[in-house]
């Protein structure tokens, strides 16, 4: 990124058209940046009282993004073009992951947000996802984590019952029926792997939780939104 920043401070003509972004974190725990060129937009659907919660959503959720920017389109954001469109490949290939569950990271914003912070402040902003945060905000993370892991241990104790059984079925066939079952032994591996990483993840969600959030839930709530960005 660093490369692709001093290429554009080489213009001078472009180097004072350069767009910071200024972020903060709405009532729904968006990640809005004020300098997005449609923040007005975003404002307005917000301020809609008449507009059903899950319309308003969708119509912000299709404008938080760098790619709907006027900024991006210009290559004149802090962040180049360039830049913004790998980090959104990365983030559609499951790159960015949430803190305390491994959760995927849908918002962009939420990426933008953390990995600013982190250039230009030097500080580390977790990405959480929304389902984790709302935890977080009842309190509620360590509770519903170990029941995630409880359901996760049965689903994978059924998986491997299930690749013993298929697998023993496979072994004893014939050329077809090593075919046929190999394909539902393949999904049942695949689902008790699945299980495993999110149940690590888990694992360590709860030792960072139990690491940090004890600090932080202390702090006023208004400053606990902004260390926790909300995917």
């Amino acid at each position: 990124m660093d490369e692709n920043k001093n290429s554009q401070s080489q213009n001078p003509q472009k180097k004072h058209q350069i767009i910071k972004p200024s972020f903060y974190v709405d009532d729904e725990r968006r990640v809005i940046c004020e300098s997005h060129s449609q923040i007005e937009r975003i404002r307005t659907l917000s301020s809609l009282a008449d507009l059903p919660a899950f319309q308003e959503s969708r119509e912000i959720e299709k404008i938080l993004t760098c790619k709907a920017c006027n900024h991006y389109h210009n290559d004149v954001c802090y962040f180049p073009k360039e830049e913004i469109d790998r980090i959104e490949k990365d983030r559609l290939a499951y790159t960015f992951n949430c803190k305390l569950c491994g959760g995927s990271i849908d918002r962009p914003l939420t990426v933008m947000y953390s990995i600013y912070n982190k250039e230009k402040f030097n500080v580390q902003i977790p990405l959480i996802c929304c389902t984790c945060f709302s935890n977080l905000d009842d309190d509620s993370f360590i509770a519903n984590s170990r029941k995630r892991i409880l359901m996760l241990s049965l689903s994978f104790a059924f998986s491997i019952f299930m690749v013993i059984y298929y697998g023993r079925i496979a072994i004893l066939s014939n050329i077809w029926g090593i075919l046929l079952f190999g394909i539902t032994l393949a999904f049942w591996i695949y689902l008790a792997i699945r299980d495993v990483r999110k149940i690590i993840f888990l694992f360590r969600g709860r030792k960072y939780y139990k690491k940090t959030y004890g600090i932080a839930k202390k702090r006023d709530k208004g400053k606990y939104v902004d260390e926790f960005p909300f995917d």
